[in-house]
């Protein structure tokens, strides 16, 4: 039980989505019993288990859908009887129910707990713009990810800022595959390195293999943003869509020190969650060719 407990830890820590499963109530025969506790992720089964057999089978293919849906959590219970001339293995008999083909002819009760983070933010550039951002985006519940080619500043950054560094050399972007950084689509992307061709090169591998993200913000003038989405284009497919890109990143709301520039940001961010009309400092990416 403690192993359970330990490796979920873990697993939260490094932002792995996991399903807590216990069996909640039982009723008759069984292979499981009330109390029972079983891990499982998306790779399957990780510790513990229900009772094994097709229970357990169908249980970690359940959890993992949940995972892949993003689901929250679930109880269902599950009817271990056979039906007369049934010939389905499982049937779903309710939103909440399903029947098993099984002899033993009890049920149980099974309660699916997902982990996961939400928001999970990747912070391309760690100077002091990034670490801005992260020490507000911890307080607002986000997994916070810092990629840089600085490792020094990585080693020096204070530890409670991010969940998780990475040393990557944003020069080899450009010919990197997709597998080179494994991103979480579903996530929010910041570019504020301390070079603007290394942006440039985020920004062309994030829409080369993550185009579907939340949010693409960049830092950068007008001027250069302008220079940097002319030779996006250029490489882009024509079905890729630019609208998840804020660049100038930001809200039009003043300031012009990092704290004051990352309020602005998550602010702009806020905005996009919660579907707010806001002031972005983002320019018109059709008007650009």
């Amino acid at each position: 039980m403690i192993e359970i407990f330990q490796t979920l830890q873990e697993r939260i820590k490094e932002n792995k989505p996991s399903v807590l499963i216990t069996i909640t109530e039982v009723k008759g025969s069984t292979p499981g019993r009330t109390g029972f506790k079983m891990l499982v992720g998306e790779e399957g089964r990780i510790a513990g288990t229900v009772g094994g057999g097709g229970a357990e089978y169908y249980i970690i293919k359940k959890a993992k859908k949940l995972i892949e849906e993003n689901v929250q959590n679930l109880s269902e219970t599950i009817l271990m009887t056979k039906e007369k001339n049934d010939q389905e293995k499982i049937k779903v008999k309710s939103k909440d129910v399903v029947q098993m083909d099984a002899l033993c002819g009890g049920e149980m009760k099974v309660f699916y707990e997902v982990f996961r983070y939400e928001r999970v933010m990747y912070i391309f550039g760690a100077g002091h713009v990034g670490q801005a951002v992260a020490k507000l985006a911890k307080q607002l519940n986000f997994y916070v990810v810092f990629i840089d080619n600085r490792e020094e500043m990585l080693e020096e950054m204070n530890e409670t800022l991010c969940d998780k560094k990475i040393y990557f050399d944003f020069s080899k972007l450009e010919s990197a595959e997709n597998t080179s950084l494994q991103l979480d689509e579903n996530a929010f992307a910041l570019l504020v390195t301390h070079f603007h061709a290394h942006d440039l090169n985020v920004l062309k591998y994030l829409y080369k293999f993550y185009p579907g993200m939340k949010y693409i913000g960049m830092i950068g003038s007008k001027k250069k943003v302008r220079e940097s989405i002319f030779k996006l284009k250029a490489t882009l497919k024509e079905n890729v869509s630019l609208e998840n890109l804020y660049s100038p990143v930001g809200l039009d709301i003043g300031g012009e020190t990092p704290n004051e520039i990352a309020i602005g940001i998550l602010a702009e961010i806020q905005s996009i969650i919660y579907q707010k009309d806001a002031k972005h400092f983002r320019l018109n990416y059709s008007e650009i060719e």
